[in-house]
């Protein structure tokens, strides 16, 4: 498959047991180019394991994947019908939760199981060490309990490097798994607050590297379903909302953010690349960034699940879940533009439309608005000259940055 990128990142939605579909759409992505060694790096909940556990093996993940969910898998006989092994995790899965066994404390439980078993299971797979070295740029997501806002973990800082603890945050969901303690700070799940940490990945990428760099987002939960007929169906059709991918959010941010930069060249009457361009300085980098991601990639899970599907981890469920997500990330990835169109065509870079155009001779893009920039060739609407705009003009520009960016997911993280 011919590509135009250098560089990929991956974000990983957390879901429990159906974390099995990400194994198997990074076991296809890996299969099917041998080389690749990601960049990037996020993920919640289940997701934060996975990412881990790849950031923990960047060479090659896949083998230390399949014996992490191996590990997960609850005990398998041909002598039981599979209907029944979907419901033994119910009673405790040894390599991840024990049923609390304090039942003369029961009044004053805040969760149901204890979370012992995964820091042994993940101490087995994590390199802590490598991931302080930051060879793949690594976060995951916590929910801070009294504060209510999403709280990112990442690697980027030796000084306060991340730890199994950080990632047992991300998948402490409530009320099965107790609050995670983290200096004086308490953490549930971070899917509560945004089960897709696109925002957090997106941050990750330097301005230089985002117009090379691929982004694919796995998704455990369909956006769209049927109405519910029964109460059961109301419950997993509630639980599908609530988990799902909400990279809308970021694609109008996106979308916000090209109106802003459209304004500015005109105002300027140079495009955003251009070296004369207020966008250059460095207080405005985050703006070119978002403007240029254009290669995301959408993997999705749009099998129908049970309500207990996320505690399903029984052989039969975890071994059909990684074949679908092999499949489905065959599909996306033979043909990306086809399957990631939407997402594409919000966020495509004006910029660099512009300069194709200019390659072949076309005429330039026209701004919003009908106003047109100059063509290739002739001087601009007003002379080239370094940036340097007023104080007050910087916090104008500032402050609609500012209420602009206030609706970004994640943007409340601290």
């Amino acid at each position: 498959m011919a590509t135009t990128y250098s560089k990929t990142a991956i974000a990983l939605q957390g879901g429990g047991a159906l974390g099995a579909y990400s194994f198997g759409a990074l076991k296809y992505l890996y299969e099917s180019e041998p080389d690749l060694r990601l960049s990037s790096i996020s993920g919640v909940s289940i997701g934060a394991f996975t990412a881990a556990i790849v950031a923990s093996h960047p060479d090659n993940p896949i083998d230390h994947l399949q014996s992490f969910w191996k590990d997960l898998t609850v005990f398998h006989s041909k002598l039981l019908p599979a209907q029944v092994e979907r419901f033994f995790a119910y009673f405790g899965n040894p390599n991840f939760y024990l049923p609390r066994q304090d039942y003369y404390d029961w009044p004053l439980w805040t969760s149901f199981y204890d979370l012992s078993p995964i820091k042994d299971t993940l101490a087995k797979y994590v390199d802590l060490p490598r991931l302080a070295r930051a060879e793949v740029k690594l976060t995951v997501t916590a929910t801070d309990i009294e504060s209510g806002e999403v709280k990112s973990f990442d690697n980027s800082d030796p000084e306060q490097p991340i730890t199994i603890d950080h990632i047992i945050a991300s998948g402490s969901l409530p009320p099965s798994y107790p609050p995670k303690k983290i200096g004086n700070r308490s953490y549930w799940d971070g899917g509560l607050f945004d089960n897709t940490p696109l925002s957090q990945l997106l941050n990750q990428i330097s301005v230089d590297d985002a117009a090379v760099t691929r982004v694919i987002v796995i998704n455990l939960f369909p956006n769209r379903g049927a109405i519910p007929r029964t109460m059961i169906n109301v419950w997993d059709r509630m639980t599908e909302i609530q988990f799902s991918n909400k990279t809308k959010k970021d694609v109008a941010l996106a979308q916000k953010i090209n109106k802003l930069i459209a304004a500015i060249e005109r105002l300027q009457g140079v495009p955003a690349h251009h070296a004369d361009s207020v966008t250059q300085l460095p207080e405005f980098a985050d703006l070119a960034k978002y403007k240029v991601f254009d290669n995301i990639i959408a993997i999705t899970n749009n099998t129908p699940e049970d309500v207990s599907s996320s505690a399903d981890f029984s052989k039969a469920s975890i071994d059909r879940r990684i074949a679908a997500g092999y499949r489905d990330a065959k599909i996306a990835l033979t043909e990306p533009p086809k399957r990631a169109a939407d997402i594409a065509k919000a966020i495509t870079l004006r910029g660099s439309k512009q300069e194709k155009a200019e390659e072949h001779g076309q005429e330039p893009m026209e701004p919003p608005g009908g106003a047109e920039l100059p063509p290739a060739g002739q001087p601009p609407l007003a002379t080239p000259r370094r940036p340097t705009p007023s104080p007050q003009q910087m916090e104008e520009i500032a402050d609609v940055m500012r209420k602009m960016l206030a609706n970004e997911p994640g943007g409340r993280s601290s």
